[in-house]
């Protein structure tokens, strides 16, 4: 089907978003149309266990790529460790760290919407609405998120918390339910709703006060980013692509994982002070702006790749002085 396409259309290079089944198919690919591939490490797809079939398909993968772009630093010590080798062997000019970043937040009448959804969800306009976006698994720190919501309330009962992104038949929203039940009063201040279509999601962050990103791990956090990306203040475990967001910026609040209860003050001091929500949030807001959308980021990659190309073998498109 790729030769098909390739006799129709003459693509210039190939582009993997993720390494362990797509990475080897674009370097296989590139090899019998001698085309340059790259591919895009996201975070699962790097942490493979040493010695097992896949590590030995993404090491592959590593070494045959002509450029590996990393959604964060901690992926590319990732991808060291399986290729068995110290950092500084991994060449800069085919190992780069660059977020694939998020789109453009849709121009939306937040203070209409935000009024809307807070009568949908029954938050007054005096409670403190703290909102997370993901699955509800323990991975997602999704017990550690109600530990600290309920502990934060018992402090300020204007507090209260949405778990948005429930799939009961393959999360663990069933076994949070429970703990919920055995408190009238916890249940009254934590809802659980469903997973919804992506556009819906920002109607959610528009009637937000805080965004709370409790995850143990991840590539690059998306959730997270599109929270800031719309200015609403955000309280994230800092697991090393949270960091590497906040980079000492103070574009978001970033607390030792995976503690509940520092977790709670945080959400406390946000909850208690309106203008350093607005502070954090407007930082928040221009570090996504300058580092991490999907414009840019994409722009970058695809010259970079165009690089790997003859200039006589590039098509009128990739000659172009900027690819946007």
């Amino acid at each position: 089907m790729a030769r098909k396409i390739y006799r129709r259309t003459r693509f210039d290079a190939i582009l993997s978003f993720g390494l362990s089944g797509a990475g080897g198919i674009a370097w296989r690919l590139g090899r019998d149309l001698a085309l340059p591939a790259g591919g895009w490490a996201t975070g699962s797809d790097v942490r493979q266990r040493l010695g097992t079939s896949f590590h030995r398909a993404v090491s592959r993968t590593l070494r045959h790529l002509d450029v590996v772009f990393y959604q964060s630093q901690e992926l590319l010590e990732k991808a060291a460790e399986l290729l068995a080798l110290p950092l500084s062997r991994l060449s800069p000019d085919r190992h780069l760290v660059l977020p694939r970043g998020i789109p453009e937040p849709p121009i939306l009448p937040r203070t209409e919407i935000r009024s809307r959804m807070r009568r949908e969800l029954r938050v007054t306009d005096e409670q403190v609405l703290v909102l997370s976006v993901g699955r509800i698994s323990r991975d997602k720190g999704a017990f550690e998120l109600m530990e600290a919501v309920s502990l934060a309330a018992e402090h300020d009962l204007k507090i209260t918390c949405v778990m948005l992104g429930a799939n009961p038949a393959f999360d663990e929203t069933t076994a949070i339910q429970r703990q919920l039940d055995k408190s009238p009063h916890l249940k009254e201040i934590i809802k659980i709703l469903p997973a919804c279509h992506p556009e819906r999601v920002w109607e959610f962050l528009a009637a937000a006060d805080v965004f709370a990103f409790t995850s143990h791990n991840e590539g690059m956090p998306n959730s997270l980013l599109e929270a800031m990306a719309v200015g609403v203040p955000a309280i994230a475990f800092s697991i090393p692509p949270v960091l590497e967001i906040e980079n000492d910026t103070g574009a978001l609040v970033a607390v030792p994982p995976f503690d509940s209860a520092l977790f709670a003050k945080a959400i406390l001091d946000l909850a208690a002070v309106p203008n350093e929500r607005v502070r954090i949030g407007e930082i928040g807001r221009r570090r996504v702006q300058q580092r991490f959308m999907i414009k840019q980021n994409m722009a970058t990659a695809l010259n970079r790749l165009a690089q790997e190309l003859p200039e006589e073998n590039l098509s009128a498109e990739m000659q172009r002085q900027d690819i946007v």
